[in-house]
């Protein structure tokens, strides 16, 4: 239970039925767009 990747692992199936894919998008859209342009490059590159 203290490991985050086994949880991870345990919530994607359940939301992949429940949610669409796009709402784990979704979930990273926020954190990009609150990113300042400048950064957006780097962020770009780290992905």
């Amino acid at each position: 239970m203290t490991d985050p990747s086994f949880l991870g692992r345990s919530y994607v199936p359940h939301f992949q039925p429940s949610n669409p894919p796009q709402a784990e998008a979704v979930s990273l859209g926020p954190s990009l767009s609150n990113a300042p342009p400048k950064r957006g490059r780097h962020v770009q590159t780290i992905l």
